[in-house]
């Protein structure tokens, strides 16, 4: 069941959920990424390891942190493909 956040999403399967969601990643150097982590929502961690496997620091970002900053394309092309596996 999804939350309504739009950065929260999630996918039955049988009687388990596998869930992830998104948090913009703001790196100094480079600007920010959207990465997808496993789990039903960020809890506060300074840092994670994302679904592409980029340990990433984290922090609450700013509604124009979500406009600016591109979706990371590997970690969405692992979840379309784990949701096609899945899913048929």
């Amino acid at each position: 069941m999804n939350s309504g956040n739009p950065s929260e999403s999630s996918a039955r399967i049988g009687s388990r959920s596998e869930r992830h969601f998104w948090l913009v990643s703001n790196r100094e150097r480079t600007g920010g990424v959207r990465h997808a982590f496993r789990g039903a929502r960020w809890d506060g961690k300074r840092a994670d390891l994302s679904v592409c496997g980029e340990r990433v620091a984290l922090a609450q970002p700013s509604d124009l942190d979500w406009i600016l900053f591109p979706t990371c394309v590997t970690c969405n092309d692992i979840l379309k493909a784990e949701n096609l596996s899945r899913h048929g």
